[in-house]
């Protein structure tokens, strides 16, 4: 499954951007040409490697480079969800709008480090401690091996999470705020 990020940037009335001569092309999920494809779609997809530029997307935050793919959906599409087919290969507004299927994109995953983005970060809490204790940054989430996991509990809810060493470090220095927290969730449900 892609993860679909949308981004409006046309075409509402309250707009002070003129928009007239601006033709993103055909929709990358249905084909049609119409005035109403304006909505830029990034996908977690890297472009393949071509001669040609692109106007791909990025995260300065975290270093991703500018190699994420773009395509552009019509209106109805985005709204009803129709698979997007296709990608803008090249700048959103090149001329010829060339486009390439989205299966050949290569296949590794495209997304941001999001150790590097302590804003999304969320923990996970257990009632019960597991069998393998994982770790419950949500940046991390892998199994704890080889470690002596750090444990925090929740005095008064009966809750506990565990941490690699080296994440709980992060989470003190960036996040303090998340220990602190009431804990809303439980059973492994992030809050």
């Amino acid at each position: 499954m892609i993860a679909i990020t949308p981004i409006r940037i046309l075409g509402e009335k309250e707009t002070t951007m003129s928009h007239d001569n601006l033709d993103f092309g055909p929709c990358c999920a249905c084909g049609q040409t119409k005035p109403d494809v304006r909505n830029i779609v990034s996908l977690h997809k890297r472009y393949p490697p071509s001669d040609r530029k692109t106007s791909g997307w990025g995260c300065f935050q975290c270093g991703l480079p500018i190699e994420g793919a773009n395509a552009v959906v019509c209106d109805e599409c985005l709204e009803t969800g129709v698979p997007i087919r296709f990608v803008v290969l090249g700048y959103l507004t090149d001329p010829d709008h060339p486009r390439i299927p989205l299966d050949q994109l290569p296949s590794e995953p495209f997304d941001h480090d999001y150790f590097k983005h302590p804003e999304t970060w969320k923990l996970t809490w257990w009632t019960e401690s597991p069998d393998e204790p994982t770790c419950s940054l949500s940046a991390c989430r892998k199994i704890i091996e080889d470690e002596i996991p750090f444990r925090v509990w929740k005095p008064g809810y009966n809750l506990e999470a565990a941490f690699h060493p080296a994440c709980f470090r992060l989470l003190t220095v960036y996040r303090p705020d998340l220990l602190r927290r009431p804990a809303r969730d439980v059973d492994g449900l992030p809050f």
